[in-house]
């Protein structure tokens, strides 16, 4: 049994702006904290989907993994712009182009109080984010491919490494590495 507590705050808002399209916004805050050393699980993650996974989620980090960027201490902010449809008649395509921005910050108190091990098998790495990381993006979605509504979407993060405050990467062995300052992710975007 382990004694701790979890405080985790959520806001989802939607925009609407004359003639400039529609903002999709969600706000995360938390913190987790106890006197005792909290399994890897009871952490907070920031959402993600990785660049490996290849599929577009939308509100959430494209070149992140969720199960890295965790922390005792959490913000994020997901913010989506969708700008209009573009009018392609020569190809006879009405493609929605989306503007996307994430940021999110974590600070991982005490890494070496925590339990690294999710099972046996497994051991993650962490990420302490004191300085953020930020990703933007641009997406193209609702192309007619096949007779199914189909996008891409182009993903750049960056770390605090690049603004000279690297992210550290905390190992399950209680050894540190810093971050690489930048990921790109291409993903596929599926719309009904």
């Amino acid at each position: 049994s382990v004694n701790f507590h979890r405080l985790l705050l959520r806001a989802e808002r939607q925009f609407g702006m004359r003639r400039l399209g529609e903002l999709d916004a969600v706000l995360t805050l938390g913190t987790a904290w106890g006197p005792d050393p909290l399994p890897i699980q009871q952490l907070l993650f920031v959402r993600g989907t990785g660049p490996g996974s290849g599929l577009f989620v939308p509100l959430v980090f494209q070149t992140f993994d969720m199960a890295t960027f965790a922390g005792n201490r959490l913000a994020s902010i997901h913010l989506q712009h969708r700008t209009g449809v573009l009018r392609l008649e020569r190809l006879k395509q009405r493609p929605l182009l989306n503007l996307h921005y994430n940021a999110g910050w974590s600070r991982l108190v005490e890494p070496e109080r925590h339990r690294f091990i999710m099972n046996e098998a497994t051991y993650l790495p962490l990420l302490d984010l004191r300085k953020g990381y930020f990703e933007g993006g641009i997406s193209l979605s609702r192309l007619r491919i096949l007779g199914n509504n189909m996008g891409v979407g182009l993903f750049y993060g960056l770390s605090g490494a690049a603004l000279g405050q690297p992210g550290t990467v905390w190992l399950a062995d209680g050894s540190n590495a810093p971050l690489s300052p930048g990921r790109w992710a291409i993903k596929l975007v599926l719309t009904p």
